[in-house]
Order: C-alpha cells, then sequence, then structure tokens
C-alpha cells in the first residue's frame, strides 16, 4: 500500500487507520446501506461495535469524521487496507474530505488524479449507491467491471453520523492494482 499512500499524501490528504472490526450498524444502517450477505460475523463479539469483518472502509472514515467533528475543517482523511467477504481478503481504499465547499467536482478531481497516477484505466458513469446523493454519485469502472465510487454524502448519512457540514468521498477496489504488505 504505499504507493496508495503516497498518493493520497501527494493529494494532501492525511492517513487514517480504521479498525479491522465494526458493526453492521455502522457499516450499512447509518451509511444507507443494504446489509452485505458476504460479511464475516464474529462468533462471539467482545462488543457491539465489532460484530462483523468490515467489507468496505469509507463507513469508518464516515465514523472518523464524526469523532472529530469538532476539530477544525477541512479534514481530508484517507485508509487503505484489507477487507473481507466470505473467505475472500482484497484490497480496497476510501477517502472523504469534509468542509463548506466539499462537491462532487472536488472529489471527481481526486479520483481522476488518483487512478492517473496509479495508472489504473478507468470510466465513470452514474452511480446509485444510496450513501450518496442521486445525481452526484459516479460509478468507477475499469475493464467493464465497476472498481468504485464517489460523490457527495448523502443528508441521511451524514445525519446518522451527526456530521453537519457537506462531505464527499470515493472508495476503490484495488484488486490487481496495488502489492499489499
Amino acid at each position: 500500500y504505499s504507493t496508495v499512500r503516497n498518493v493520497m499524501v501527494g493529494l494532501q490528504f492525511i492517513e487514517n487507520t480504521p479498525f479491522t472490526l465494526t458493526s453492521e450498524t455502522v457499516s450499512y444502517a447509518m451509511m444507507n446501506r443494504e446489509e452485505n450477505k458476504k460479511a464475516l460475523h464474529v462468533l462471539h463479539p467482545i462488543s457491539e461495535d465489532q460484530t462483523i469483518i468490515r467489507t468496505d472502509i469509507l463507513p469508518m472514515l464516515m465514523e472518523s469524521l464524526s469523532i472529530n467533528r469538532s476539530r477544525e475543517l477541512p479534514q481530508k482523511i484517507f485508509a487503505c487496507g484489507d477487507v473481507v467477504e466470505d473467505m475472500e481478503t482484497y484490497p480496497k481504499m476510501a477517502a472523504a474530505s469534509i468542509h463548506a465547499g466539499a462537491d462532487f467536482s472536488e472529489i471527481y478531481a481526486v479520483v481522476d488524479s488518483f487512478c492517473q497516477m496509479m495508472s489504473i484505466p478507468y470510466a465513470v458513469k452514474e452511480g446509485d449507491d444510496p450513501a450518496f446523493i442521486p445525481g452526484r454519485c459516479g460509478a468507477v469502472f475499469c475493464e467493464g467491471k465497476q472498481i468504485g465510487v464517489f460523490g457527495e454524502i448523502s443528508p441521511v448519512v451524514l445525519n446518522a453520523f451527526g456530521l453537519e457540514q457537506p462531505t464527499c468521498a470515493f472508495e476503490l477496489d484495488l484488486r490487481g492494482f496495488v502489492e499489499t504488505e
């Protein structure tokens, strides 16, 4: 992930290191998303906050922004790491930017710069992820397969995390594009 880290730091984002364990509430309910049936559940969780192994990284970034909502803006954070679906572990990364002017154009420019610097050939189509505002969401495709999503976070999600400022974000599946350490 060192190349991912270097690129994102160069784009003025600060690395965040979220836990691997999370909850259905943070990952799905608060993100306004359907539960991922491929999520691995912890057999004997020690708390209600650590019941599944993460399938996405963006929810943990939203949680971090929520925890730090009293801090000075803008906040631009990213995280990269492994996620698990069924028994498959693979790399993902996500980034979020919160401030009064955060919008679709800002995050589209970050996605474009990131993909160019990582040599990821991509195309963008209109996205429909319920965590994002309809019409302000893009889906990232590579060789005909969707590898990511970006856009402006929906007010429903912002409210769930107690955030009052506009937030834009993206998340990418990095299988085939990075060497994991």
